[in-house]
């Protein structure tokens, strides 16, 4: 028998893929820019930014050795990844203990941790410069990662809390049954389990600290200790009519995000697919 061709459906879905495609080449077409432009002198981005002729690697040389990338992606690397191996453990066992605890303050405790989270830093910059000088953490690397990660634990305790409510009961009072302390409860059975929750809560804060500006300009006063966004924007102010160079050290800057989110992409659909079915 032959399928009789539902045109409507054909339709629908043909117009589907035509958008996701044009927001596809939307966001990409920005860091194809960048690239391209980044592969030229002035002289050839002012005569035509749009075209495909660049083929000068000079940028990318002095990049390195005149404006010193390499310190400062390495500098937020170390930050970055600092905060979230302080981050991801303690909302991992706050998240727990929030959606399958039970214990005095539960439900005063969340409504504040949820309300820390609609605090801008702008907000309590000057207090926390404050504390920070008085513990002697001023252009230290400490003091901005405590900041990072104060900023990192209510989200993701608000994310994973709901994602850890749908692990069956049953299965964390068999682990109890088995033997299972708290910290292995935790880490053996609700933590893989909430691992499409943990992998976009990972994803979304390692780019947040990636491109965070405000903190590092505040804490870090040390030229060798600047991160890369900081680092940018002094760049865009010495090479102010080197757009293409501009271009170069932006190219760098978006380099880990862009590989972070490639690397745990499977995990973001599987959290999205898990939250859709529920």
């Amino acid at each position: 028998m032959k399928k009789t061709v539902d045109v409507k459906t054909v339709a629908v879905r043909f117009l589907l893929y035509v958008l996701l495609i044009g927001l596809a080449l939307t966001y990409l077409y920005p860091l194809f820019f960048m690239v391209i432009n980044s592969l030229k002198s002035q002289t050839e981005y002012m005569v035509d930014p749009f075209s495909m002729n660049g083929s000068q690697y000079g940028n990318y040389v002095t990049i390195f050795s005149r404006f010193r990338i390499q310190t400062y992606l390495g500098n937020t690397l170390f930050v970055t990844v600092m905060k979230l191996l302080f981050a991801l453990p303690l909302s991992i066992c706050a998240s727990y203990a929030f959606s399958k605890l039970r214990f005095s303050g539960a439900r005063l405790m969340y409504p504040i941790v949820m309300i820390a989270m609609f605090i801008p830093f702008q907000v309590i910059m000057i207090p926390v410069y404050v504390m920070l000088s008085r513990m002697r953490l001023i252009n230290t690397f400490t003091g901005l990662i405590l900041i990072g990660v104060g900023s990192m634990l209510p989200g993701m305790i608000l994310l994973m809390t709901g994602n850890f409510r749908g692990i069956p009961t049953e299965m964390i009072e068999a682990a109890k049954i088995d033997g299972c302390g708290y910290f292995r409860m935790v880490f053996s059975v609700v933590a893989p389990m909430g691992m499409p929750a943990i992998s976009i809560c990972t994803i979304m804060n390692f780019i947040g600290s990636w491109n965070d500006l405000l903190a590092p300009m505040v804490v870090l006063k040390g030229v060798n200790k600047q991160l890369i966004m900081p680092a940018l924007n002094n760049l865009v102010s010495q090479f102010s009519k080197d757009i293409p160079f501009q271009l170069t050290g932006m190219v760098f800057a978006s380099v880990p995000a862009i590989a972070i989110y490639l690397l745990l992409q499977k995990q973001i659909i599987m959290g999205i697919s898990s939250g859709s079915v529920k």
